[in-house]
């Protein structure tokens, strides 16, 4: 099956709950097929059917457009709380979404 292609909904909401350490590139072992996938797990199952291990602490940038995994864009998108991204104005209601400052 490969791994699991999150929305740019489902990443906002395992971040919000503190479920999601974050996504790196990898390459299958064995087809080579290019993915990005969630990072702090210990590998991942490839299309092809191998079973891919993670380093300890992998973190490369994820591929633009991967074979398998979410795109870079949606992983941006996923990490671009609206709230976040808020124009900062003197009212205190700017781009900060935890204090509002």
């Amino acid at each position: 099956e490969g791994p699991y292609c999150f929305s740019v909904e489902e990443i906002r909401a395992d971040r919000h709950a503190g479920t999601l350490d974050g996504f790196t590139a990898d390459t299958c072992g064995e087809c080579r097929k290019t993915a990005n996938v969630l990072t702090g797990r210990g590998g991942w199952y490839c299309n092809c059917g191998r079973f891919n291990m993670l380093r300890h602490g992998a973190n490369q940038t994820p591929h633009a457009n991967p074979d398998l995994g979410p795109t870079l864009a949606v992983i941006e998108e996923g990490f671009r709380d609206p709230v976040d991204s808020a124009p900062d104005d003197e009212s205190g209601s700017g781009a900060c979404g935890t204090c509002r400052k």
